[in-house]
């Protein structure tokens, strides 16, 4: 086989572009919530990932982030974001696109996406909000753990 014909074998993800789809901050109880709190804020994150066939290879990835803040006083701040990226997958065999999809597509989105809610929260008036590191993988993993769990208990109510 020669050169040219091995390149075009090879796997490859490429991203087409990323972008916010939708961000929204609220400050509802500014500028009372600027004020020191008397006590720690409790920071809310919830995350939710979805892969969506755009054209034939290409995906889009959405990261949704809602994030919350309050302390016992007050609610300090909400921010959602909806960041994503297209991505083109070539040569990747089937049973490794949802790998792909849901692992590696979001690892590259998220510190992007991170940048955002920091510059949000910063822009707000509050200390810029730093995300931990998602492992993408850990929670594809815990997902499919999950999947055959219960499948496995659906089988079990079934009989």
């Amino acid at each position: 086989m020669n050169q040219a014909a091995q390149e075009t074998k090879t796997p490859s993800v490429a991203i087409n572009g990323q972008y916010i789809k939708d961000l929204s901050f609220e400050n509802p109880n500014a500028p009372m919530s600027l004020t020191p709190p008397k006590s720690a804020p409790n920071i809310e994150v919830n995350l939710n990932l979805e892969a969506k066939a755009i054209q034939t290879n290409v995906y889009e990835i959405t990261l949704q982030i809602t994030t919350k803040a309050k302390t016992a006083e007050t609610n300090m701040f909400v921010v959602e974001l909806s960041y994503a990226g297209l991505f083109t997958l070539t040569n990747i065999p089937e049973d490794q696109k949802e790998m792909v999809l849901l692992i590696h597509c979001p690892t590259i989105l998220f510190p992007f996406a991170r940048r955002v809610l920091s510059d949000a929260t910063r822009d707000g008036g509050f200390q810029p909000l730093m995300l931990d590191p998602i492992d993408f993988a850990a929670l594809y993993n815990q997902r499919k753990n999950d999947e055959s769990t219960k499948s496995g208990l659906d089988k079990n109510n079934i009989n």
